[in-house]
């Protein structure tokens, strides 16, 4: 695995104020997923175990660090639009870009670590979310399993449903 700053990343840090200004209550259980949105991060499988998910832990939120890069970039439809076709807009938080400071307040406040990608060479951000605690849901291809091995919970790529019993 490359080099990520785990003394930053090791440690929980004060999160005061994030959940106010992204409309988080203190009862929501937060999923925190850290990459620009692109079809090959596989958010479409995200969006659809939401539902899954919310029949079990209805306070419930997914923060989404990065862009959306699905319509500029891939010419595809908008993140923002696929949460809407499926109905689970309130059930998301955008940031966009973060600085590392508040991604490691991001991390501290959140409760799983999502990461769908159907592919992956560096996987920063889950080392990451590891190095802070917070249990991981990854996909199951060889630069997760590799390096996580049992401590990971595994969904198949396109497996919405095994993704959401592992969230829950």
């Amino acid at each position: 695995p490359l080099a990520i700053n785990y003394v930053r990343f090791s440690k929980r840090t004060n999160y005061a104020g994030l959940k106010e200004k992204y409309r988080i209550s203190e009862k929501d259980k937060i999923v925190i997923a850290v990459a620009n949105v692109r079809k090959h991060k596989r958010y479409d499988v995200l969006l659809k175990a939401i539902p899954l998910i919310k029949k079990e832990i209805p306070d419930f939120k997914v923060v989404i660090v990065g862009e959306d890069m699905l319509q500029k970039g891939q010419n595809l439809p908008s993140f923002k639009q696929m949460a809407s076709d499926l109905g689970v807009s309130d059930s998301l938080v955008m940031t966009g870009y973060q600085t590392p400071d508040v991604l490691q307040q991001l991390y501290s406040m959140s409760d799983v670590f999502v990461h769908t990608a159907e592919n992956e060479y560096q996987g920063l951000v889950s080392y990451e979310a590891a190095a802070m605690g917070i249990p991981l849901c990854l996909s199951k291809i060889g630069s997760h399993t590799s390096v996580f091995k049992e401590h990971a919970f595994y969904h198949d790529v396109e497996d919405y449903r095994k993704l959401a019993d592992n969230i829950i």
